[in-house]
């Protein structure tokens, strides 16, 4: 019956490695879940005897699961477009706590409750270090994370602000810079209100002019342009060109080198006459067209 009983743990750890499998199957699309592997190791041997060479002769009795492992690699990363979700990237657990009862997890899908608490899809309170006055304290216990729902944050007043620039060592005393600021769109177009308004500008012709809020009248005397954009591509500025053209709109195209780059921007002016100024303000922002305004110091 020895060998009946050796064949049937061979069928028992099977079983239970099928089952790991299928379990693994099952939640494929579990959030968060690790797959495990089946470990197995053989049971003690019965020595029945030695050989001529006096060798022991021994048999197996069978084979037992050992163990279980879980894979802890890290998994893929998918955006769900729910700002609750979190994910781990690396090393490292989620704490939640139910009741007074802590625990680990690396499922990160979380919801906020009524009150504005980050919880898990089971209730459970996502934890974490308290932050008074906006600064993480790391030294402080874990607290339940609330996320105060129609509750605004007090406004702050902008303290500091810079301006990065690349000037020509090379260049003469008194000679302008092309000024624009914000990072160039796919079509190689500078976002001139990304400028704060009322912004001085110095441009190459040695102008000195102000940047306007696209709301706001100008009622200020002087010599006016409007620049329709600045273009990398020169098609794309031909383009603008023509679309004022239709508009009967007078605009030329100007080819101006800042740094290693060449620039192609689209100019209206000069321009005297306020009312005129603001009349064609009105119909370029009505076109969906931004422009810059530079006045000229006579």
């Amino acid at each position: 019956m020895g060998s009946f009983s050796t064949a049937l743990t061979g069928l028992q750890a099977d079983t239970v490695s099928l089952n790991t499998i299928g379990n693994n199957l099952a939640n494929l699309n579990t959030t968060a879940f690790k797959d495990q592997s089946t470990t197995f190791e053989d049971l003690f041997y019965q020595q029945m005897g030695t050989s001529g060479s006096n060798n022991p002769i021994q048999v197996g009795v069978g084979t037992k699961v050992s163990g279980t492992d879980t894979d802890f690699l890290q998994g893929t990363l998918l955006t769900t477009g729910n700002s609750a979700d979190m994910a781990l990237q690396g090393n490292g657990f989620f704490v939640v706590q139910q009741g007074n009862v802590q625990s680990l997890t690396r499922a990160g899908n979380f919801q906020l409750d009524q009150v504005g608490n980050l919880t898990t899809v089971d209730g459970e309170q996502v934890m974490g270090y308290p932050a008074p006055g906006g600064v993480v304290n790391t030294n402080a216990g874990l607290v339940p994370l609330s996320v105060p729902v129609g509750v605004n944050e007090a406004a702050h007043a902008t303290q500091n602000f810079s301006v990065t620039a690349n000037l020509d060592a090379s260049a003469a005393t008194g000679t302008g810079a092309e000024s624009a600021t914000g990072a160039a769109n796919s079509e190689g177009k500078y976002d001139f209100y990304q400028m704060l308004p009322k912004f001085e500008v110095v441009v190459p012709e040695k102008e000195r002019g102000t940047q306007v809020a696209p709301a706001a009248q100008i009622d200020r005397p002087g010599i006016y342009f409007l620049q329709v954009g600045s273009y990398r591509d020169v098609d794309v500025a031909e383009r603008i060109h023509a679309q004022l053209g239709k508009l009967g709109i007078d605009a030329t195209v100007q080819r101006v080198a800042v740094d290693a780059d060449v620039w192609h921007r689209v100019r209206i002016g000069p321009i005297k006459d306020l009312a005129q100024l603001n009349r064609l303000r009105q119909r370029l922002h009505a076109s969906d067209l931004d422009s810059l305004v530079i006045r000229v110091d006579q």
